[in-house]
């Protein structure tokens, strides 16, 4: 009897046996070559956790006073050194205070004076304190002036806001007044002054009995003109304005910020190596940074500073599930890698490399 030929396969018997003995293997395979892929470069855990270190610096007054003026807003950038307000230390109220109590200790010892020494030198010595007290009553005109500079300032604005005024025509007019007065009067007293102490070597008597009470006045003079300067406030580093917790017209404390500034450049990533410490590594180890991103973008950087004992690891940088949970790690500090632009705040991984003879 003749072999009879092979009753040919139907292709979808073919491919159902495909799909039942080759195709589960094969979508094995790919799933677990996808998830080493995944695991290897987007999923890979470090072994340390840390954060690109944020830089403020807090700009504060170092007497209390009244914050008088305020050159800055929040989200500014400023530079080293840049004035950005001023703080006025001693008020008008106190100051004349103060001088009132002086004028009064001068003439006490004006009537001191005249009984000790002759005509001459009484004519001296009331010639010099009354320049000492033109000079103080100078000095506070000057501050009177820079205090109505100011206020015409303030009523200036005001005046020409938009879109109607808010103060009205006599209180600008009145402010004004004030302000030409003041610098009619300070001007007049420069010129005054000037005059009269060219005109006082010629009365210098020959005794010298007073002269340690004239320098002691002069010294209490200096010290009022010192105490009344204003503070100024200069941003101590480069950055941005990202809080600011007094406005013009407050009073302010001293050592209180006034301003906070925030770095722009982050120079290092503070990190923690949970526990349990495996490797204990060491200055100029190489790291690898990895930010998390789903790209995971990372770059190598070496460390700078290793810590000498545990500290307790900011929560923000453990797992939500161990957040509440309170966990210590070996402190280390590793330099920004210039292949990354980190932000200021970041959270990265950080991956060990080990060295050579581990």
């Amino acid at each position: 009897m003749d072999k009879l030929p092979p009753i040919p396969t139907p292709p979808a018997q073919r491919f159902r046996e495909f799909r039942i003995q080759v195709l589960p293997v094969v979508t094995f395979c790919a799933v677990v070559a996808t998830i080493v892929l995944m695991w290897s470069r987007y999923v890979e855990p470090s072994n340390v956790v840390g954060a690109v270190e944020s830089l403020h610096a807090n700009v504060s007054s170092t007497s209390s006073g009244t914050l008088q003026e305020l050159k800055v807003v929040r989200f500014q950038m400023v530079t080293n050194g840049q004035v950005i307000g001023q703080v006025v230390t001693v008020s008008p109220g106190l100051l004349q205070a103060s001088i009132d109590a002086m004028k009064k200790d001068l003439d006490v010892m004006r009537a001191r004076m005249v009984t000790d020494e002759e005509r001459n030198f009484i004519s001296y010595q009331g010639v010099r304190l009354s320049l000492l007290s033109d000079r103080i009553q100078h000095a506070v005109n000057r501050v009177n002036l820079r205090q109505a500079e100011a206020d015409f300032k303030r009523a200036e604005d005001l005046f020409h806001a938009k879109p109607i005024a808010l103060i009205s025509q006599d209180a600008y007019d009145l402010a004004k007044t004030k302000l030409e007065a003041l610098r009619v009067t300070v001007a007049d007293e420069v010129k005054f002054l000037e005059d009269k102490e060219r005109t006082l070597p010629t009365l210098r008597p020959t005794t010298t009995n007073s002269l340690s009470v004239l320098a002691a006045v002069e010294a209490e003079e200096k010290k009022i003109r010192e105490n009344n300067q204003p503070t100024i406030l200069t941003a101590p580093m480069d950055g941005m304005v990202t809080t600011i917790n007094a406005r013009p017209g407050e009073k302010v404390l001293p050592g209180v910020p006034i301003v906070i500034i925030s770095g722009t450049q982050p120079e290092r990533i503070v990190a923690y190596i949970r526990q349990p410490v495996q490797v204990r590594p060491k200055v100029g180890d190489t790291v690898q940074v990895r930010r998390t991103g789903f790209q995971r973008t990372s770059d190598v950087a070496s460390i700078t500073e290793v810590g000498t004992q545990m500290e307790l690891v900011d929560p923000v940088l453990l797992p939500a599930a161990n957040a509440r949970i309170p966990e210590t790690g070996l402190l280390i500090a590793i330099k920004v890698p210039p292949g990354l632009a980190l932000i200021p705040g970041e959270i990265v991984n950080i991956i060990l490399k080990p060295s050579n003879g581990q």
